[in-house]
């Protein structure tokens, strides 16, 4: 009872509540998620598009998708959109400028090929100006199911802060002391020296661009850090993995790691225990997008 008591008390802020708690996706999802008619979190857009328009389509996945971020408005996207509306807006732009439209096409635990998927299923009929494609290191992890939690186990953790903090303090544990890291660097490393596996993953970017080209749109790729250690930690050699693999894809790339390198990753996350980008992190993302759109000729004149 003083255990969970204490925690109540003093580490509240380190657990969170149960609805933020990675087991507890389902209560979260039933509480914040809204889809659109195309199945999207995302407001509803009209196909039709108007002539004073610009449309910037966002495919990605849980961190474009806003995963454990409750308002919208505060994802990456979202935010985007603003900027470039009041720069377009300023006293300092041309008469001859657009509104920008943008939507966000992300699901969770999707890779470059679902991405694809995605665009020609439903962003396509949108006739984007300018597709971004949003990856990270983690986009050439295959995707597995994970494991329920037991349900006592489930209700205890639910009930109880104290039992939350234990529980994900062994797997944060876990985590920190390299089990869960090496499987991801381990696999990170295959693609970076094995030619099949790593050619897989270019030819899926160089679709993506094709059938971008194709439709007439500008195709961007946008690679975000893996929010766990900018410090030179775990993932930083694997990012730099991913941008010879981008290099190679022969597509143009914004690379934010930068934006992020030297700060804390414990300021970035939703929370203690969960590596997904915050609200201040989509801040970052949208801030480092927009300063490389407005200088990329085209992108926001059209």
């Amino acid at each position: 009872m003083l255990c969970e008591i204490g925690t109540r008390l003093f580490l509240r802020d380190k657990v969170g509540s149960a609805d933020h708690s990675p087991p507890y996706a389902p209560a979260w999802g039933k509480k914040y998620l809204k889809l659109n008619s195309d199945g999207f979190r995302d407001r509803q857009h009209a196909v039709e598009k108007k002539s004073d328009v610009y449309r910037i389509v966002i495919i990605g996945d849980s961190y474009t998708f806003g995963w454990m971020v409750d308002n919208p408005e505060n994802r990456y996207s979202e935010i985007l959109e603003a900027l470039l509306n009041n720069y377009n807006n300023s006293n300092e732009r041309a008469d001859d400028t657009k509104n920008f439209e943008i939507f966000n096409f992300a699901a969770p635990a999707s890779n470059t090929r679902h991405e694809l998927g995605m665009y020609e299923n439903f962003a396509r009929k949108y006739k984007p100006d300018l597709v971004l494609l949003c990856v990270s290191p983690l986009d050439i992890m295959p995707v597995k199911k994970v494991t329920d939690i037991p349900y006592p186990l489930t209700l205890m953790i639910q009930k109880s802060y104290f039992i939350r903090l234990i529980y994900f303090q062994l797997f944060m544990q876990r985590w920190r002391s390299g089990v869960l890291v090496r499987q991801i660097r381990d696999r990170i490393a295959h693609i970076s020296k094995d030619p099949k596996t790593r050619n897989i993953l270019v030819k899926n970017i160089k679709d993506f661009k094709k059938r971008c080209s194709r439709d007439g749109s500008n195709f961007i790729v946008v690679l975000l850090p893996i929010f766990d250690d900018f410090n030179g930690g775990h993932f930083v050699q694997e990012h730099s993995v991913m941008v010879r693999i981008l290099f190679d894809s022969h597509v143009f790339y914004m690379d934010l790691f930068p934006k992020f390198k030297g700060k804390n990753a414990d300021d970035f996350k939703v929370n203690y225990f969960d590596p997904h980008p915050n609200e201040k992190a989509h801040r970052i993302i949208a801030a480092g997008i927009f300063e490389q759109i407005v200088r990329w000729e085209g992108g926001v004149r059209h």
